[in-house]
């Protein structure tokens, strides 16, 4: 049944509704909340020509202790801002946008990130870094694909390709599958789980360290951004990523 009060019948029902999924808390209650990893995000799109043109092709990403800004150009007339602080990982529940606060919170990291904070809008993404799990993603003719299945967050940064490939997987998974739709969403879950709980690991072990807490780490942090710059670990890092 729609919100409207419309109802449709289907064979299946695929719940692509994000991290948060209802579809989810309906396929698995003990699992509707999500598993926040110590971050909360934030980001918004705004348009600011003279930043994008100091921008151009770079990328800003600040590493300040607790929290940090990342700007970054979209076009020749509107950028991108993102702002990550440290969260208490035992909070789970959305945070409510507030521009006033945003500003607050993140001025004084950079000069451009504190003119791109007076773009804030009223509303804006705001919300946990987070992963999402469930024992089973199908019950019946419901089942689960993207972050609403297995959101790996953007620590891990892979979450578009795994919803296009775990997208693809269903699709081949329910036509070798012919009439039997069962068979072919416990094919589509056998071919993708490993694949996303591989990525969501690799989330986890960089959760501890994305940003700054002390001088010292923060010391460590660009001492290891300084060996990126090194031809063959660039080459080693690069095919791991591809792979």
């Amino acid at each position: 049944m729609l919100e409207g009060g419309e109802e449709l019948t289907a064979d299946l029902v695929v719940g692509c509704d994000g991290v948060r999924s209802r579809v989810r808390a309906a396929i698995s209650p003990a699992h509707a909340e999500v598993m926040p990893m110590g971050y909360r995000a934030s980001s918004f799109l705004f348009e600011d020509p003279q930043i994008a043109a100091e921008l151009g092709d770079w990328a800003m990403l600040t590493d300040s202790l607790e929290r940090t800004a990342g700007l970054y150009a979209c076009d020749d007339r509107s950028a991108a801002l993102l702002l990550m602080e440290r969260e208490d990982p035992a909070v789970t529940a959305r945070p409510t946008p507030d521009p006033e606060e945003l500003r607050a919170r993140f001025s004084g990291l950079h000069p451009l990130a504190d003119r791109a904070l007076e773009h804030a809008p009223a509303q804006y993404y705001d919300d946990l870094v987070a992963q999402s799990s469930a024992p089973g993603w199908s019950r019946g003719g419901v089942t689960l694909a993207g972050d609403a299945a297995h959101a790996v967050s953007l620590l891990a940064g892979q979450g578009t390709s795994l919803a296009i490939a775990g997208a693809e997987a269903l699709a081949v998974s329910l036509r070798h599958a012919g009439p039997h739709r069962d068979a072919g969403l416990a094919e589509y879950e056998r071919r993708m789980r490993p694949v996303a709980e591989r990525a969501q690991r690799s989330g986890r072990r960089s959760a501890g360290t994305f940003i700054s807490r002390s001088p010292a780490e923060r010391l460590v942090h660009r001492a290891a951004r300084r060996l990126l710059g090194v031809r063959p670990l660039t080459r080693v890092i690069a095919r791991r990523l591809v792979a």
